[in-house]
C-alpha cells in the first residue's frame, strides 16, 4: 500500500492566523493529509476534539490562555492515541526535551521546510515519532530510557489542575491576586490559597521564583 495514498486527518493549532493559514494551505497540497481543523489555543483545540476524528495534531507553543505545554498535558490525558508533533520557533534542547516528556511524539521548528513538514507528520502515523536529527534521535532514546526506568522522573505538574494552570498563567503574565479574581469570577483569598498552593508544589520560594521555575519547566511560555 502507498502510504502517500491515506488520508492523515491533522488538526493545526496556532494563535497567529497568517502562519496557521499558511500551514494549512501548504499541508493541504499535499498527497495523504487531510486538515480536518484548526484552533488558535487550547481551549479551541480541546472543544474541537469532541467532534472530529484526529491523527495528528500540529501543536505550537506559545499561545494565550491555554497554551502549549497545557495543552499537551490535556491532550495526552484524554487523547492518548493521536499523535502530537510540536512545531515552535524554540530551538532549545531543555525545551524539546520537556516536551518529549510531558508526551510529544516529535518536535519541529518553524524554519522546516513544508517537505519536511510532511514527512515529519508521515513518520508521526506510522512510525509513531519523528526525529530531525541526530539531537533529537538521542533525545527521544533518553526519554524512552526515563519512562521505562524502574524509577521514573516525576514530573512537577502533572497533577495541576485547570484552575491551577488558569492561575499560574496569570501570575507569570504578572498580575496580582487582585487582578487575577475578577478576571477567574473568583475571590482574593481563594487566589492567594492556590498561589501559595502553587509555591509550595514547584518548591519555590517566592512568587518570582515560581515564575522562573514555570518557565524553566515549559509551563508557561512568555510572549515574545
Amino acid at each position: 500500500m502507498d502510504k502517500r495514498n491515506t488520508s492523515i486527518k491533522v488538526v493545526v493549532v496556532d494563535d497567529h492566523p497568517l502562519m496557521r493559514e499558511g500551514i494549512v494551505s501548504q499541508l493541504r497540497r499535499g498527497n495523504g493529509i487531510k486538515v480536518v481543523g484548526e484552533a488558535a489555543h487550547g481551549q479551541e483545540l480541546l472543544q474541537l476534539l469532541d467532534s472530529v476524528a484526529v491523527d495528528v495534531i500540529l501543536l505550537d507553543l506559545q499561545m494565550p490562555g491555554m497554551n502549549g505545554p497545557q495543552s499537551l498535558i490535556q491532550l495526552k490525558s484524554n487523547y492518548p492515541k493521536i499523535k502530537v508533533l510540536v512545531f515552535s520557533m524554540f530551538n532549545e534542547r531543555r525545551m524539546m526535551r520537556e516536551m518529549l516528556r510531558m508526551g510529544a511524539n516529535g518536535y519541529v521548528t518553524k524554519d522546516i521546510s513544508t517537505e519536511h513538514l510532511v514527512d515529519a507528520i508521515y513518520n508521526l502515523q506510522f512510525r509513531g515519532y519523528h526525529a530531525q536529527d541526530d539531537a533529537m534521535r538521542q533525545l527521544i532514546e533518553e526519554v524512552n530510557q526515563q519512562q521505562h526506568s524502574s524509577e521514573p522522573e516525576v514530573l512537577q505538574y502533572e497533577k495541576l489542575s485547570k484552575r491551577d494552570f488558569e492561575v499560574l498563567n496569570l501570575i507569570c503574565e504578572g498580575l496580582s491576586s487582585d487582578e487575577i479574581a475578577p478576571r477567574l469570577n473568583l475571590s482574593k483569598p481563594t487566589i492567594d490559597l492556590v498561589r501559595s498552593r502553587l509555591i509550595a508544589h514547584f518548591r519555590a520560594r517566592n512568587v518570582v521564583h515560581l515564575v522562573a521555575e514555570a518557565i524553566r519547566l515549559g509551563v508557561f511560555i512568555p510572549r515574545g
